[in-house]
């Protein structure tokens, strides 16, 4: 009576093992597939090097040179202005004063720019005039004549371009002093109180002016032997 129930328990036991078995199977064949390999990632398109600026030229910087001149003598006439200026103007004076000193300021960063340059191509006007030799007596006789021109040349631009330096720098610092001061109110008497002052920049703009003369002559004599 039991062996029926027996025989019909163990073909379920077996056949669930074979379930089990089956299952296993399948999920480590599963297991076991090779995954496909990941796809490699994109290179960062490589960014293209930033142009490079040409070399500024001798007549660049002459040009460069002229127009802060030119926006000195500007800004040095708007000051003036102010000094003299009525109370009903006065307001509208100072205005243009700032708006010219800003332009002045934006001229200077130029000409700045271009000083390192300057003076790297009035030194090596010097010394290739320095190396110059030739075999004929007469030429070598103008050659060295032409090195006494460039050693001037050199020594004038060097010299002048510092002054320039200090004279502006002495310029804009109380250039700026002024603006500041009269920011606030360009009453008469607060004008009257920086007139001193003013009229010493007058004399600071002259002394720059010369100096930029002194230079754009030197650039001149360059120009000349080069081209």
């Amino acid at each position: 009576m039991f062996r029926p129930i027996t025989t019909l328990a163990e073909a379920v036991l077996t056949r669930t093992a074979l379930t089990l078995a089956a299952a296993l199977l399948l999920t480590g064949c599963s297991s076991n597939d090779k995954k496909p390999a990941p796809a490699p990632a994109t290179a960062p398109a490589a960014q293209a090097p930033a142009p490079t600026q040409p070399p500024v030229t001798l007549r660049q910087i002459k040009t460069d040179l002229i127009n802060a001149k030119a926006q000195l003598a500007t800004t040095t006439g708007a000051l003036t202005t102010l000094k003299q200026s009525s109370a009903a103007d006065a307001q509208n004076n100072y205005n243009t004063y700032a708006a010219e000193y800003v332009k002045l300021q934006q001229s200077a960063n130029l000409t700045r720019e271009h000083a390192k340059d300057l003076r790297q191509r009035s030194k090596a006007y010097y010394e290739a005039w320095s190396k110059e030799q030739a075999p004929n007596a007469e030429i070598q006789r103008r050659a060295i004549e032409q090195r006494a021109e460039a050693t001037k040349t050199f020594s004038t631009i060097t010299s002048e371009m510092d002054l320039a330096r200090l004279s502006f720098d002495d310029y804009m610092k109380n250039s700026k002093d002024v603006g500041s001061y009269l920011k606030e109110s360009v009453a008469p008497a607060r004008i009257q109180t920086v007139s001193d002052l003013i009229g010493k920049i007058e004399g600071q703009s002259t002394d720059v002016t010369k100096h930029i003369d002194a230079i754009v002559g030197g650039v001149d004599q360059m120009l000349a032997a080069t081209q």
